[in-house]
Order: structure tokens, then C-alpha cells, then sequence
């Protein structure tokens, strides 16, 4: 059954544009030219897997489907999902590579394959990589775009600054000489961070505080932070970054720092971001490159060492758009018995958060704090059986009406009660734990 659905789907590619139009419009000069930007099809089943990060799926396509291009694509994404970006990155090449040699060259295909390609290269924070990558695929994908009068499309997950602005820019090495450390949590960066987790790190031999953001796909300084620890700053963004639904978008320009130390773990020349915020994240794109299994509790972010508990038995994988912004953690649990995905934030400070149900009318207003300050909701508390990756336990649960960036979101906020939050990128688990086990 599903042979036969991956034949149709491969059949429908071959006579229709898969290709959603109309995501936005911007009309930017007196000329009255639109720029209307494209991606592909979210309603495809297998963009959809790739999407959600359901490694599974993705596995079956890549084992059953019987074209190479498919197949390329399926693997790129099921590797990423389990956010392996080496070889996510052989496949997404294969991929592209394929798509472009056909005869005709598939514009669908083409433009799904190149923007996993483009997107690898932004999650690994090689940014010169990035803008050469983009380049390259705005080159060989927007003549075969259709011609509209008036109208100019692009794919806005292949829209970069010119590759010229980093041609002179390393890619990051990480040190892995060490096999662990632990960094103690310090007081939050700024007064309504509590509940936050910081740490302290050296920045070209400077030290910083770090607000610990597994929400955050890049590591961010402030603009304050990235002068006084020399950053090599540019003005070129590289994505925008809304914090919360209803939260105005902060723009992350590119810096580059020539070392960033966390204890023992050294990276060199990180590519990182720098922001008109007044604190500095340290998101997954050098969490991810710590030894694992990864421990964040109140008292420490620890990295290394112990081995990940057979009682933590929660799936971790990575969601995200093919171009790769925005992109966030998620774990499996449940909630009343029932399965769920939280996406992992330690940059917000509440405890387990769900969106209403229909029907459900939370009516107190609120401010939930995130890595922009505080937003308003509606929310209300209710006490349910959640699982984290571990034995269910009854939690208050937020409920929020309103637009959230997940159906269900775990936050710092349930790692006040002596709880330890446990990641393993190389098992692909992680889990909420007794603080004790992490010890």
C-alpha cells in the first residue's frame, strides 16, 4: 500500500507544479513588480514527513520508493530529522544533483532538493557554505519558475545576502578532545529571566553569561556582547527571528567569533548571530556539538560523561522547514496516557504548555516570558498525567488560547521542582529525570 502511494504521488509530481505560491507578497518599487515567493507543497506526504521530522516515514520512502531522486530526498530528510547534518548533507546533495541531470530537470524536486541543501548548511553554521549553496540554487531553479506578468517568484528559503559578504569566513571546528564538563547555571542575564537557565562561557578569551535556548537554532549575542568580545560583526541578516506567535521579528545579523569556550568544549571560528537584544543565547547549533547525553537542570548545564538511563525512553527528533528557518527540538511524551511531541524551549520560562482545545476558554491574562521579553496571553492552569520521556507524573499544565509555535511546549519552568532534562542526539532519546540520575 504504501509502494503504491509513493507511485501515485511520484505520477502527480511529473504533471503538476508541486509548488505552493502566494506564501507573501512584497511589492518594492514605483514599477509595480510583485515578488511573490514559492515553496514546495506543504500537502505532499512526503514533504509533510519531512516537515514533522518522522524519521520512520521517511525511512520507509527511502527503502521503498523506486526513484533514486525520491529515495535521495527521503534519506536527506529522515537523517536530518535525527539531526544528523553529515549525512543529511551527502543525500541532500545526491538529491539536488539528480534533480538537476533530469530531462527535463524537475523544478519540483529541484526546489524541494535545494533548499534541504541550502538549509544543511545554515543548520551547521557554515555560512559561507550557505550563500555559495543559495547562489548556486537561485541559479539553476529561477528560470524554470513560471513567467507571470508583473510578477517576479523567488523561494525565499534559497534568498541570501551575496556569497561574497563570507568569502573570507572559516567554518566552525569544534574540539572534542575532552569528553565532558559541567558549567554552572549563574544568575540570569536580566531581572525577568527568572526561571531561565544561564552559564557562563569565554568568548575570544572574554567571559559572558549565555541564557541556555534549545528553542534558538543559532547562538546569538548581543550587540553589547559581540563588541566587547571583539565579534567580527556583519550587517548582512541572517534570519528573523520571532520569539512568540505574536511577537514582532528581531533580525539576527552574522558575526563571527574566533573562539568560543564552554569549559573544555572549544569551538573555533563559530559562525554565530548577533542581535538589538539585550542578552545572548546559546542555541542548539553548538548544544547539538557537545558530547553527549546533554544534562540541563537549575544547577548546571553538564555535557559528557554518564551514560544516557534506560528509564529515559522519550524520541528527540528535529522539525523544521527544509530551508532550515525556523528550526526546533522535539521530545515524545504523553499527556493523560495519550501520545504527544513537545517541542523543547528552555528559553521559556513556563513549565508544560499546551494550546486550548476547542471548546476550552482560558480567560486570565498572563505575561509568558520568552528570549523577547514578555508576551501576553490568555491562559488558564489545569492538572494533568504528563510523561516527559519517563514515568507520567500529574503536572500543572498552562493551557493558552492563541497562536503557539507547538501544540505542546516543554519549558524551563519544569526543571524548578529538582528535575533534570536529559538529551541524547546520538541514541535520539531524552527525557525529564529526578535530578539525582544526572549525578
Amino acid at each position: 500500500m504504501l509502494r503504491a502511494s509513493l507511485l501515485g504521488e511520484m505520477s502527480s509530481m511529473k504533471h503538476a507544479v508541486w509548488v505552493a505560491t502566494c506564501l507573501y507578497l512584497v511589492v518594492f518599487d514605483a514599477s509595480a513588480v510583485q515578488i511573490k515567493y514559492v515553496s514546495p507543497a506543504r500537502a505532499s506526504p512526503l514533504v509533510q514527513a519531512a516537515l514533522q521530522g518522522n524519521d520512520a516515514v521517511l525511512d520507509a520512502y527511502a527503502e521503498r520508493n523506486p526513484y533514486p531522486v525520491l529515495k535521495a530526498f527521503a534519506a536527506a530528510t529522515a537523517a536530518r530529522a535525527r539531526y544528523d547534518l553529515v549525512a543529511s548533507e551527502t543525500k541532500a546533495a545526491e538529491c539536488y544533483g539528480l534533480a538537476k541531470s533530469s530531462q527535463p530537470a524537475e523544478m519540483n524536486t529541484l526546489m524541494a532538493c535545494g533548499e534541504l541543501h541550502v538549509g544543511n548548511a545554515l543548520l551547521a553554521g557554515r555560512f559561507k557554505d550557505w550563500t555559495i549553496e543559495a547562489a548556486h540554487a537561485r541559479r539553476d531553479l529561477y528560470p524554470l519558475l513560471p513567467k507571470v506578468a508583473g510578477v517576479e517568484l523567488r523561494d525565499a528559503a534559497l534568498e541570501s545576502p551575496d556569497a561574497a559578504a563570507f568569502a573570507q569566513w572559516p567554518a566552525p571546528t569544534y574540539d572534542r578532545s575532552k569528553t565532558g564538563g559541567i558549567l554552572k547555571a549563574t544568575g540570569p542575564a536580566l531581572s525577568g529571566f527568572t526561571g531561565l537557565i544561564s552559564v557562563k562561557a569565554r568568548a575570544n578569551g572574554v567571559e559572558l553569561t549565555l541564557l541556555v535556548d534549545t528553542g534558538t537554532q543559532m547562538t546569538v549575542l548581543s550587540r553589547e556582547d559581540a563588541k566587547r568580545v571583539n565579534a567580527r560583526q556583519s550587517s548582512e541578516t541572517v534570519m528573523e527571528v520571532a520569539p512568540s506567535q505574536v511577537a514582532k521579528s528581531v533580525a539576527v545579523k552574522a558575526a563571527l567569533l574566533g573562539s568560543l569556550n564552554l569549559g573544555a568544549f572549544r569551538v573555533g571560528d563559530a559562525n554565530i548571530g548577533v542581535w538589538d537584544q539585550p542578552f545572548s543565547v546559546l542555541g542548539m547549533d553548538i548544544l547539538r556539538q557537545l558530547p553527549g547525553p546533554l544534562r540541563l537542570s537549575r544547577q548546571a548545564l553538564a555535557f559528557g560523561g554518564p551514560t544516557l538511563p534506560s528509564t529515559c525512553t522519550g524520541r528527540i527528533a528535529l522539525h523544521s522547514e527544509l530551508g532550515a528557518r525556523p528550526a526546533q527540538i522535539f521530545l515524545t511524551g504523553t499527556v493523560d496516557g495519550i501520545a504527544k511531541e513537545f517541542m523543547v524551549d528552555t528559553g521559556n520560562n513556563g513549565g508544560v504548555t499546551r494550546r486550548a482545545l476547542p471548546g476550552e476558554a482560558p480567560g486570565k491574562s498572563i505575561d509568558v516570558m520568552s528570549v523577547a521579553g514578555p508576551t501576553e496571553v490568555k491562559s488558564s492552569i489545569t492538572s494533568q498525567s504528563v510523561g516527559l520521556g519517563h514515568t507520567a507524573m500529574t503536572e500543572q499544565v498552562r493551557v493558552v488560547t492563541g497562536d503557539m509555535a507547538a501544540d505542546y511546549i516543554l519549558g524551563a519552568g519544569v526543571l524548578s521542582a529538582e528535575r533534570t532534562l536529559w538529551l541524547s542526539f546520538d541514541d535520539q532519546r531524552g527525557c525529564v529525570l529526578p535530578t539525582e540520575a544526572a549525578e
